[in-house]
C-alpha cells in the first residue's frame, strides 16, 4: 500500500512539473484519502495538495491545508498571509489564529455570523466571559431545536465556561440538561442504527461526568463506550475503555465499581485470545477488591461488608494460583471482629495455605497491544457544534 502511495506521489509531481494541475490534484486527492498511512509520508501529499489548490486558485481550501501543516511545516504562516486577500472574513479568522492573535480571531467569526466557533476561539484565549455569553446565544437558538445532540453540546460548552466563570449554579444547571439531552440522543442514535453518534454521545456523558464530578455519568458514558466497542468487535478500543473506566472509578474511590469493571475486563480479554490481559485484570480485581475492604473498615462499615470484599479477593487470586496470597487473605479475615466461629473457620483455612507458594505468571506486556496510550477523547463537543 505504501508503494502504491509513493508511485502516486511521483506521479502527482511529474503532473505539477508540467503544469497538468487537474490531473495532480486528482491524483493528490485519491492518495489524500488514505488517511492511515504514517504523519511523515502524509505531510508531502497534504503540501503538494496545497500547491495544486493555490494555482488552480482555491484559496480556501490551500488555507485549510496550510492549517494542517502549520505550525510545524516551514514557511506555512508566510503562505497563508499571501492568501488572506482572497478569503472571507471566516477564513481571514483561521489566519489570526495560526498567528496566535485568537482574540481578534474571535471578533471576525463573531462578525462573520460562526458563533460557535468564535466562542471556542475565546475559550482559547481565556475570554470565559466573552464565550459564555456566546454559548448563551447559542443554547436560546437550539432551545427549541430538534436536535437533541447539538443541543447538549452548547450546554456542555455553557457549563464549562460558567463554571470557569464561578457561577457554579448556572454549570449545574447546564449539566443537568446537557445530561439528560445526551442520553434522549443517544436513544435516537442508537434506534435508527447510528452507532457511532451514540458512541460521541456517551463520550461526551463521560466527559460531562468529568467536570460535574458525578462519577455515575462517567460510568454510564464508558460502560456504554466499550458495550459499542465490543458489539462492534474494536476488541483493542474495546480494552482501552476498559482500563480508562477502571482508574475513572478507582481515582474517584468507587473501588467496588473498579474491581467489577476489572472482572469483566479480564472474561473479555480472555474471550478475546488476550490471556496476558486477562490475567492482569484478574490480579487487578483482586487488588482492587483488597483496597474496597480496608476502605469499608476506615469508613466504619459493617465487618461483614469487608468480609464479602477480602472473600472476592481470595476467588479472583486462587483463580490464576496466587495461592501465598489466598494465604495472606485467609489471615486477614481471621483478624475480623466476626463472630467466633467463623474466625476460627478462616484461621482453619489460613493454616492449609502455609508454605504455599505463588504460582509464576506470564503478566508482562499483558496489555501491550490494546493499551499504548491513555485514550484521549476527540472534543466533539467544540468540532460537531462547529461543524453544525
Amino acid at each position: 500500500m505504501l508503494e502504491d502511495l509513493h508511485a502516486l506521489r511521483d506521479r502527482a509531481r511529474a503532473a505539477l512539473g508540467r503544469g497538468d494541475y487537474d490531473s495532480a490534484h486528482a491524483i493528490l486527492l485519491s492518495v489524500a484519502s488514505q488517511t492511515h498511512v504514517a504523519e511523515h509520508d502524509y505531510l508531502p501529499i497534504v503540501r503538494a495538495l496545497e500547491q495544486v489548490f493555490t494555482e488552480r486558485g482555491e484559496a480556501r481550501a490551500a488555507l485549510t491545508l496550510i492549517a494542517y501543516l502549520a505550525p510545524g511545516h516551514r514557511g506555512a504562516l508566510d503562505r497563508a498571509k499571501a492568501l488572506a486577500t482572497r478569503v472571507p472574513a471566516s477564513d481571514r479568522a483561521r489566519l489570526l489564529a495560526l498567528e496566535g492573535r485568537t482574540e481578534d480571531a474571535a471578533r471576525e467569526m463573531e462578525n462573520a455570523g460562526l458563533v460557535a466557533a468564535a466562542a471556542v476561539l475565546r475559550e482559547k484565549a481565556k475570554d470565559w466571559a466573552g464565550a459564555r455569553a456566546l454559548w448563551s446565544r447559542l443554547a436560546h437558538v437550539t432551545e427549541r431545536g430538534d436536535d437533541a445532540y447539538v443541543a447538549a453540546l452548547v450546554r456542555f460548552n455553557l457549563a464549562r465556561c460558567a463554571k470557569q466563570c464561578g457561577d457554579s449554579a448556572r454549570a449545574r444547571e447546564a449539566l443537568v440538561a446537557s445530561v439528560r439531552l445526551l442520553e434522549e440522543a443517544a436513544d435516537h442514535f442508537e434506534t435508527i442504527d447510528q452507532r457511532e453518534r451514540a458512541f460521541d454521545c456517551f463520550q461526551v456523558l463521560t466527559q460531562v461526568g468529568r467536570e460535574s464530578g458525578a462519577i455515575e455519568d462517567v460510568l454510564e458514558g464508558f460502560v456504554n463506550c466499550i458495550r459499542i466497542l465490543r458489539e462492534d468487535h474494536l476488541k483493542y478500543f474495546a480494552l482501552e475503555y476498559f482500563e480508562e473506566a477502571i482508574v475513572a472509578a478507582a481515582e474517584r474511590g468507587e473501588t467496588s465499581a473498579a474491581a467489577t469493571l476489572a472482572k469483566e475486563a479480564a472474561a473479555y480479554g480472555r474471550s478475546q485470545g488476550f490471556p496476558s490481559a486477562a490475567t492482569g485484570y484478574v490480579l487487578r480485581q483482586a487488588e482492587l477488591w483488597r483496597a474496597a475492604a480496608k476502605q469499608h473498615l476506615d469508613r466504619g462499615s459493617p465487618p461483614e461488608i469487608a468480609e464479602n470484599a477480602l472473600l472476592a479477593a481470595i476467588l479472583s487470586f486462587g483463580e490464576v494460583g496466587q495461592y501465598a496470597r489466598v494465604g495472606n487473605l485467609y489471615r486477614e479475615l481471621g483478624r475480623l471482629e466476626l463472630e467466633a466461629s467463623r474466625r476460627e473457620h478462616y484461621a482453619r483455612a489460613a493454616a492449609r495455605y502455609e508454605n504455599v507458594a505463588d504460582m509464576p505468571l506470564e503478566t508482562s506486556g499483558a496489555l501491550s497491544h490494546a493499551m499504548h496510550s491513555d485514550t484521549h477523547f476527540a472534543e466533539v463537543w467544540h468540532v460537531d457544534v462547529v461543524e453544525w
